[in-house]
């Protein structure tokens, strides 16, 4: 989306049901990706017990995570204190998403508890959640079948150096 962290001020923001198969409810909102955390944080609505934003197609690599509507979802996730991904897949075409849900489902399932028992003696909610308060992780897959992938690792953000273009044009009522 390239929204960033943009919360909508100005207008009226709507959540509406959505019919999707296995699933116990999901709305859509006509706000950026923030307010949809916000949204479900302060609404009537069961609170969400985790963030997990996209998948997206394309890298939210280095500063790109300051444009990227994606990882701004699971940030305001982190600032909501709700266990938070971002999650993308580095391709723009023919993304196998299906490789990047299987990957998703298998960390999640790696973060509940062991044992009914274990949810019940956890103190501060029911997920492993392994990073500490107000961090969220931000997940960019190879573009690779599930097979294919190779084991996670975690990393730093890092820089990327881009070679902005300015290019003038010349609108067709003259304008520049």
């Amino acid at each position: 989306s390239a929204t960033g962290h943009a919360i909508t001020l100005h207008k009226p923001l709507r959540l509406e049901p959505v019919p999707m198969e296995h699933t116990i409810g999901a709305w859509a909102s006509n706000g950026t990706p923030a307010d949809c955390v916000i949204l479900a944080s302060l609404s009537d609505l069961p609170q969400p017990d985790m963030v997990i934003s996209g998948i997206n197609a394309g890298a939210n690599l280095g500063e790109e995570v300051l444009y990227s509507g994606t990882v701004s979802a699971a940030m305001e996730g982190a600032l909501q204190e709700i266990p938070s991904i971002a999650v993308s897949v580095c391709a723009y075409s023919e993304v196998l998403y299906d490789a990047a849900a299987q990957f998703m489902a298998r960390l999640v399932a790696a973060m509940l508890p062991a044992s009914p028992t274990d949810l019940q003696q956890r103190e501060g909610g029911g997920l492993r959640w392994p990073l500490p308060p107000g961090t969220f992780f931000n997940i960019n897959l190879p573009n690779v079948a599930a097979g294919a992938l190779k084991p996670a690792m975690l990393t730093r953000l890092g820089r990327r150096k881009y070679s902005n273009v300015l290019s003038e044009h010349v609108a067709r009522r003259g304008r520049p």
